[in-house]
């Protein structure tokens, strides 16, 4: 943010998030992002938090979650997404793991047909885990507020009250800057840390891999707690981009937001490229634009691939864990696949093998 700013492109819009639940919708040029970071991140100091100190951010997807996230960076501040609603005992288990110093949590997540209050998952937490965290400061949500118990817990607001502007603290390459869990599906979750460099290098690896421009629009339905949104919120800034966010998967909305802010890149997991190749006509449009799409995981049988051309996206599989930072591997397309017949060509497509330029052993 800062680099793009002193190079006089701060009024670019940054971030666009928009709820088809609440129908909230706000934008955030760089300027106006920057501000918010560098007051949350003197809220933080002011609560103690300083370079090296850990942040368990329990957050639903809003722009107060992304704050959080680059607040924590611009101190040195080691932050841990967990998916905000997740039961009491997991989140425990990461305070734990993290020895946490602050919890940053919202009062409630609004998910389709319910609201999920986090306060009481907060609380069940903080009492199962064995290290006690010091202070949490709690985002309160119109028309859901949570009682809070001073002085250990103080609302967002209160937080800022008294916080100043922070500048950049200086990093070495080979310093934490996050850390993220594994599934737990075999086990205990596993703490994956990530430094400054292994960030950087999947950011600009990923720009090459998926030739990315510089100022492109992209949209996100990946959560923030999923290898930190695949590594896109570092990615998309570095490029001087703009990220729109949707909060829930609304096939519809994803239309709707790429016709209105002209997205030429999205991300999205396999489930949500058959959700839009199966939606009805009437949420469906054929765009006026190509639309390139990342997806990762389980590769998509081919027909989605054909689909997805159909209505003008073009997709990429990669491929990834928690612990390589995201995707490491891709379809990287090969010129003399081009005479192949179509249906050879999505089968190819769903592969992935060849390592991202920026990638080492």
């Amino acid at each position: 943010m800062d680099f793009h700013i002193d190079q006089g492109k701060g009024s670019k819009i940054a971030l666009i998030y928009d709820s088809p639940i609440t129908g909230d919708k706000n934008k955030f040029s760089y300027e106006e992002l920057r501000s918010k970071v560098s007051k949350f991140a003197g809220a933080l100091k002011n609560q103690g938090v300083n370079k090296g100190d850990r942040v368990i951010i329990y957050m639903p997807m809003i722009p107060e979650a992304v704050v959080a996230i680059l607040a924590c960076a611009r101190i040195g501040a080691i932050h841990s997404v967990v998916f905000g609603g997740f039961a009491s005992n997991e989140l425990a288990s990461r305070i734990d793991d993290s020895k946490a110093k602050i919890l940053v949590t919202a009062s409630c997540g609004f998910e389709p047909g319910r609201t999920v209050e986090y306060k009481p998952l907060v609380d069940e937490a903080i009492k199962i885990a064995g290290h006690k965290i010091e202070k949490m400061i709690l985002f309160q949500r119109k028309g859901h507020e949570a009682k809070l118990n001073a002085p250990n817990e103080i609302s967002w607001e209160e937080a800022l009250a008294e916080a100043k502007d922070t500048d950049c603290v200086e990093m070495n390459s080979n310093e934490f800057a996050y850390i993220l869990y594994t599934s737990g599906t075999t086990g205990n979750p596993k703490g994956v840390v990530y430094h400054h460099r292994g960030s950087y290098l999947m950011s600009t690896g990923s720009a090459v891999a998926w030739n990315m421009p510089a100022r492109l629009s992209f949209l996100t339905v990946v959560p923030m707690f999923h290898c930190n949104g695949w590594c896109y919120p570092w990615t998309i800034p570095m490029l001087n981009g703009k990220t729109v966010c949707l909060r829930n998967i609304d096939i519809k909305k994803i239309f709707e937001l790429i016709e209105e802010h002209k997205i030429t890149h999205f991300g999205g997991a396999p489930i949500v490229l058959n959700m839009i190749t199966g939606a009805s006509e009437k949420d469906q449009k054929k765009l006026g634009h190509k639309v390139y799409v990342l997806t990762a995981g389980a590769p998509p049988p081919s027909i989605i691939f054909k689909k997805m051309q159909a209505l003008g996206f073009e997709v990429m599989h990669v491929y990834g864990l928690t612990e390589t930072y995201g995707h490491i591997l891709q379809c990287a397309w090969n010129d003399q696949w081009d005479g192949l017949d179509e249906d050879k060509q999505n089968e190819i497509k769903a592969r992935q093998g060849v390592r991202l330029s920026l990638k080492h052993n």
